[in-house]
């Protein structure tokens, strides 16, 4: 049987974290399982993505001594979609760096606005741009909300554009409201902190997610957040913010209305947010982890 344990360091243990799990005959293995999104959204994935994750997923989670799953969401996935017995997964949530809290200095904060051109309020999308995204009901919404009140923030959307994403950038167009969205593109890793800071509102509307790194990282700074209520995003928001269905854009247009009003709403918002993003760390992921490798060498 082809081996890589000759390509490797030596090592006790290869932590497979990137969906690739080489065949190893001397080192245990772990693997860790982000999200079975091609099997959910076959639609949004690139045809060569599904061939390759639906051919060598189920390969891998087999080889491994040991998975590691992100959410209890992607466990019960795994477990149902490739046949994984659920005692073979743990569950290790993801963490915020640090870096993601309030930020009172008024200068930081002024500085990331003039960088990239932000107003003085906005409604803030931070993710990728491609389907699974749903950025076309938050459209839809903002289209909506619009049309009740003209005095609404603009729409600021934040983040590269991934792929399949034509629709979505035309959708803007389609519904008369491109001068009211503003395109921020790439944001360096060191301002995102405080774009989030400066946002009223954080909306995150995705079809499906493995985990949901950016909703919890707007929660930690103490934003308040919209979020869809489909896959493992409850896990990660739980009571913090306004939960939606993903494709209802009328429950969207009124969490937005109501957010966008509601000074107490926001301050209990935030006050939850904080509350929820806090027992999120890298840290304690690094220890829970570490008891996988453990058991992994005990066995």
């Amino acid at each position: 049987r082809w081996n890589m344990d000759a390509r490797l360091p030596p090592c006790d243990i290869f932590h497979a974290t990137d969906h690739l799990l080489p065949p190893l005959k001397r080192a245990r293995s772990v693997f860790t399982i982000h999200d079975l999104i091609f099997q959910f959204f076959p639609e949004y994935h690139l045809p060569l993505n599904r061939w390759y994750l639906g051919l060598t997923l189920p390969k891998f989670m087999q080889r491994a001594d040991a998975i590691i799953a992100v959410s209890e969401c992607t466990r019960r996935d795994a477990s149902q979609r490739m046949n994984i017995p659920a005692e073979k997964i743990r569950v290790i949530y993801e963490g915020v760096h640090p870096s993601f809290r309030p930020i009172a200095d008024r200068a930081t904060l002024e500085r990331v606005r003039a960088t990239y051109r932000l107003p003085a309020h906005f409604i803030l999308f931070f993710s990728t741009i491609e389907p699974r995204k749903n950025l076309i009901t938050l459209f839809d919404a903002y289209a909506a909300l619009l049309k009740q009140n003209t005095d609404v923030p603009p729409l600021v959307v934040a983040g590269r554009k991934g792929w399949l994403y034509q629709e979505t950038l035309q959708r803007a167009q389609t519904l008369g409201i491109g001068a009211r969205v503003q395109w921020a593109d790439w944001i360096a890793g060191d301002d995102v902190p405080a774009l989030l800071n400066l946002a009223d509102v954080f909306v995150y509307p995705s079809l499906y997610e493995g985990f949901g790194l950016p909703p919890l990282e707007a929660l930690a700074c103490g934003t308040p957040v919209i979020c869809s209520n489909a896959s493992s995003l409850p896990e990660v928001v739980g009571d913090a913010g306004i939960l939606f269905e993903p494709r209802d854009t009328a429950a969207l247009t009124r969490a937005l209305a109501r957010v966008l009003t509601d000074d107490a709403l926001r301050q209990t918002l935030r006050a939850k947010g904080l509350r929820q993003a806090a027992p999120f760390t890298w840290e304690r992921a690094a220890r829970e982890t570490l008891a996988v490798y453990d058991a992994v060498m005990r066995k």
